[in-house]
Order: C-alpha cells, then sequence, then structure tokens
C-alpha cells in the first residue's frame, strides 16, 4: 500500500494549489481504508466518509483482534485516482480460439496502484468479477 504521508482536505483557500500538485503528480486523491486509528478526510469528504462506514454498519473498534495484535488493522488511505504510463495495446489471433482474437495490453502503474482496478476501469465491466 502506498504510504500517506500527509492528508490534506481541499478547500476554496487550497484547491489551486493541490491542483498544481496534482498535475506534477505530488499528491493522490485518496479513499478510506477503514481501520481502528484512520484520518477521516475533514469536511464534506469527511461526512461522506463517515457515512458509507455507517451505512455499512462498521464499528471502528471491530478491526482490533485482541487475542491476535498483529492481526489487527488500524487502517488507512489508499490512492483512488492514479496515472498510468506506457500503455502500449495489440490485437493477435488467439491460439487457443479459432477464429477469434485476443488483446495484449502493457502498461505501467506506480507501487500499491491495481492492476485489476485498472484493466476493469478499461473494460467498463458492470461486476468486480467480471475481469
Amino acid at each position: 500500500m502506498l504510504e500517506v504521508k500527509k492528508v490534506d482536505s481541499v478547500t476554496e483557500r487550497n484547491i489551486n494549489k493541490i491542483n498544481r500538485a496534482l498535475e506534477r503528480r505530488k499528491c493522490d486523491i485518496t479513499g478510506l481504508l477503514p481501520g481502528c486509528d484512520v484520518d477521516i478526510a475533514r469536511g464534506e469528504m469527511g461526512e461522506i466518509e463517515e457515512k458509507v462506514v455507517e451505512e455499512e454498519g462498521l464499528d471502528y473498534r471491530d478491526f482490533i483482534i485482541p487475542e491476535i495484535p498483529s492481526l489487527s488493522s488500524s487502517g488507512g488511505r489508499r490512492v483512488i485516482a492514479a496515472d498510468f504510463d506506457e500503455f502500449e495495446w495489440r490485437v493477435t489471433d488467439d491460439d487457443l480460439n479459432a477464429g477469434k482474437s485476443t488483446v495484449e495490453l502493457k502498461f505501467f502503474l506506480r507501487k500499491g496502484i491495481y492492476a485489476t482496478s485498472f484493466l476493469r476501469e478499461i473494460i467498463k465491466a458492470d461486476s468486480i468479477t467480471c475481469y
């Protein structure tokens, strides 16, 4: 998981600074990864995160396992929007299915970004199980 060094909320006062940092890839847009000691966003995003936690019936204490403390999860934040580089693709004949084609993709994602999530965005699958 990517380490989140500092959490800043976007405000009217800092939105231009945040946008410039995003353009330079100096900051990331993150979402809540629930746990027993997590930084909730402030402002409107924090309210949304709290509402989702409540609607899902999560309790931060549920992430503490007293019997096996090493399995407890403190939570964190995960990058939810990331750039990709070195994207290449090609269509070839499918060696296993006569008359069919395959698509080969090549891309680079930085550490901590899930390739399966990226591919799901390309495919635009309706379900998480369709990739």
